[in-house]
């Protein structure tokens, strides 16, 4: 097994500093005509997003203020707390001079004991993944995030693969430190890394074209990781369906990758309080 863990500052280091194997004689990285597929034209620009930001993609992600429609859906999740001050405001009630027009996801006051969230989310994704899935997902991650820090908590956000190999042995894993718990929100450095299909087809590929010995065609199969790969309470999204219908079930509107994140955020935080209780028996 191949495994690839870096900071930002070191995966940026890497990507333009290290050299292609000389085994990949025709790097995808590089690709100039595939603009659906990677939402660059060029290597170069892709290499400016990754090292200033998207910042294009940050004020489409400054729409999440969408997350706050889906603490209103009717699905299984349950139902966010109305009271005065709380995380997210309802316009409509505010608007109708409604005292308790502030809401609040459910068992934030447990939440609010664990002092630093981490999130790790694999950016796998088939060659089918249409990048507004990505897109949709991405703003769903950052308005989490933001609502998390809102409430006084830290986050650690992790970019991840886990790669099948076919010509070289095992998998590859990647992971990318792209916010330390203690570093401030820098939404155009998030944006690229979330929700830029760049991030995955051209600096994940680069990763590969640098690592593996030999030339991987297809550029292997995303995976998922383990439950045991991370420390439990850990946040883990998982890469993209390798099926269209669950794909837009999950992500196909930014409504319903909101759900999806506030899903998976809840089903999170039960394990880690859970886990606490357990610890203190």
């Amino acid at each position: 097994m191949y495994t690839y863990k870096r900071d930002w500052d070191e995966f940026l280091a890497d990507i333009e500093s290290r050299e292609i194997g000389k085994a990949w004689t025709s790097p995808s990285s590089m690709d100039s005509d595939g603009y659906e597929f990677t939402g660059t034209h060029t290597w170069d620009e892709a290499h400016t997003l990754l090292k200033h930001g998207w910042r294009e993609g940050r004020s489409k992600l400054a729409e999440a203020t969408e997350f706050a429609k889906a603490t209103t859906h009717q699905g299984t999740a349950e139902a966010w707390q109305h009271a005065p001050a709380g995380a997210f405001p309802n316009v409509p009630a505010y608007c109708a001079g409604i005292a308790e027009c502030m809401m609040t996801p459910p068992g934030e006051e447990q939440r609010s004991s664990m002092p630093i969230v981490t999130i790790a989310v694999n950016i796998g994704a088939a060659a089918f993944t249409p990048t507004n899935m990505m897109i949709n997902r991405g703003a769903a991650i950052v308005a989490l995030i933001d609502s998390i820090e809102a409430q006084g908590q830290r986050v650690e956000l992790i970019c991840c693969t886990r790669t099948q190999l076919s010509n070289n042995d095992g998998h590859l894993v990647m992971h990318v430190t792209v916010k330390r718990a203690e570093e401030h929100v820098n939404l155009d450095r998030i944006a690229f890394a979330m929700a830029h299909p760049s991030m995955l087809r051209r600096m994940k590929f680069r990763v590969q074209e640098f690592t593996l010995p030999k030339v991987e065609h297809g550029y292997g199969i995303s995976r998922d990781f383990e439950e045991e790969d991370f420390d439990l309470g850990t946040m883990y999204v998982p890469h993209f369906p390798h099926s269209r219908s669950k794909q837009r079930d999950m992500y196909g509107t930014e409504e319903r990758a909101v759900q999806t994140m506030a899903e998976m955020w809840q089903s999170a935080t039960t394990a880690w309080q859970a886990n606490q209780l357990d610890e203190a028996v």
